[in-house]
């Protein structure tokens, strides 16, 4: 009778907790978080060197706590920066008493406009540089 009434009381918490996840709405981890994505500033400058202003979008995941940047070309396409650290989606850890500072500027005189971008609240490097290099922004070494 005991064993009975223990294997009912096992059968209907796993049956509850199935329909727990189930019904619970999908959470989006990593890179594909754009559904939690929070426009922080949106700055206009030239990123490719053809002398025409991209729209540089600094985004913060408060979900994931890591901010992000997307760039949006003249023609419509939309680049996003993406650190060389493949399992640290973010540019730099995000808060919101700490912004993610984004330059642009042609630092080595190339005519090539270099994008650097940094924001620590950790003691890791946390400074990225990216290039445009005719298809997409790659980061440098730094």
């Amino acid at each position: 009778m005991k064993k009975s009434r223990y294997f009912a009381a096992i059968l209907l918490i796993s049956i509850l907790i199935q329909l727990v996840m189930l019904i619970k709405p999908k959470q989006v981890y990593g890179f594909d978080s754009s559904l939690n994505l929070k426009l922080i500033e949106v700055m206009e400058k030239d990123t490719t060197g053809k002398g025409i202003n991209d729209k540089i979008k600094i985004l913060a995941d408060e979900k994931g706590q890591g901010y992000l940047v997307d760039i949006v070309q003249k023609h419509g396409k939309s680049y996003r920066l993406k650190p060389s650290n493949k399992s640290y989606h973010y540019l730099a850890p995000y808060a919101s008493f700490m912004r993610l500072n984004v330059v642009v500027a042609d630092v080595n005189n190339d005519r090539i406009p270099e994008i650097i971008t940094w924001g620590s609240l950790t003691h890791e490097n946390d400074i990225h540089i990216f290039q445009w290099n005719g298809s997409d922004y790659k980061k440098k070494r730094n």
